[in-house]
């Protein structure tokens, strides 16, 4: 999935391709990021280097297989969060004695090593690749990582694990700053398009844990859009830049699921026989997508839709969680939407996790129940 998102970032007909009837159909959120994505292009790409960090999302269909939900190259969270959830789980099998199920139990999982890890490669990869250019730009100081983040953000604790692995393994800077203080408070150096904070220091990396939904790019003024085009215009690395963002929208996902976009993209095995078994393992995690309101199939789809709504839902460009539609609103929406308005939706099969037993303990009461 990774370097399938990395073939995808780099391929810029594939992606105006696919975006282009999604950017009209939502001007104001996909339409400006495809913008900055072609204006940057149009310009030339300052730094080709970026960083991904991408958590791809799967659920459980039946009892039968696992269906890829989505993938999340954007702000992608929890990976703090989850090492200490592992720890837990390591803590209870030795704690129980259930030697027997530790590799069922507690399989190898490091995401707070590993994204920090990617993290201070890049900012080693930029000091390699811009210490000329720094020099002769006559900026001095540390490079920093500027964690891109919310006014009022809801998940520091996560953020600040990473924070504090950065510091303590190799003594690196982390920076918090909204867009708008970006956009207020660094700078773009004339010579070499250096993004420096107010004292002068050079940032390395801009790492987003914000910038996914239209709410956050909420100014009348458009601040946060001017830090998000400074930022794509810089020597910083980006984490993600606008192409790989735009590689989570949902019609890209959709796109996968057509005939022979797999094969057109999937390069990297050595041989034919493995090129198709990697290819045939991608596909059989896809649940079955229509692109709206003239896809191939799609008509069809949203007829079916119509009779039975909890097979599918409907899925708009957007991240996060929280922004489809399922069931009767479903419904309404197919059937009350401009086909204008649907291009900007997928139409998804719906995937039905088995319910599974379960226990919480709150407030010294235990409850019992099943979640899906």
């Amino acid at each position: 999935i990774n370097y399938l998102v990395h073939r995808m970032a780099s391929n810029p007909t594939f992606m105006t391709e696919t975006l282009e009837v999604i950017a009209e159909a939502d001007p104001d959120f996909m339409g400006r990021l495809l913008h900055i994505y072609q204006t940057v292009r149009a310009e030339g790409v300052r730094q080709p280097l970026a960083l991904g960090i991408f958590r791809s999302d799967y659920m459980d269909h039946r009892g039968e297989k696992f269906l890829q939900v989505e993938v999340n190259t954007i702000a992608s969270g929890f990976g703090s969060l989850s090492t200490i959830v592992h720890q837990l789980h390591l803590h209870l099998v030795d704690y129980f004695g259930w030697e027997e199920y530790r590799e069922y139990l507690c399989p190898d999982n490091a995401p707070l090593k590993k994204i920090t890890e990617g993290l201070q490669v890049a900012v080693q990869a930029f000091v390699e690749r811009e210490k000329k250019s720094l020099a002769a730009a006559k900026i001095e100081g540390e490079p920093v990582i500027v964690f891109v983040v919310e006014a009022n953000e809801r998940n520091a604790f996560d953020q600040f694990w990473l924070q504090m692995e950065l510091w303590e393994k190799w003594r690196l800077r982390v920076v918090r700053l909204t867009m708008r203080e970006i956009e207020e408070t660094t700078h773009l150096s004339v010579v070499g398009q250096h993004l420096c904070l107010e004292d002068g220091r050079p940032i390395a990396l801009c790492y987003f844990r914000v910038g996914y939904d239209p709410s956050q790019y909420s100014s009348p003024q458009g601040h946060e859009w001017n830090a998000r085009l400074k930022m794509e215009r810089s020597s910083a690395i980006k984490c993600p830049d606008v192409s790989m963002h735009l590689c989570t929208a949902k019609s890209i996902q959709q796109k996968l699921t057509e005939p022979g976009v797999l094969e057109s993209l999937v390069d990297w095995p050595a041989t034919a026989a493995e090129k198709q078994a990697t290819i045939d393992g991608l596909r059989s995690t896809f649940a079955r997508q229509y692109a709206l309101p003239n896809g191939a199939g799609a008509a069809e789809a949203m007829a079916h839709a119509r009779q039975d709504p909890h097979a599918y839902v409907l899925k708009p460009q957007r991240e996060g969680g929280g922004h489809l539609y399922a069931d009767e609103q479903m419904v309404k929406v197919l059937e009350e939407a401009t086909p204008r308005e649907l291009s900007a939706h997928v139409l998804m099969e719906r995937i039905e996790p088995r319910p599974l037993q379960t226990w919480l303990m709150r407030g010294g009461v235990v409850q019992e129940g099943y979640v899906a």
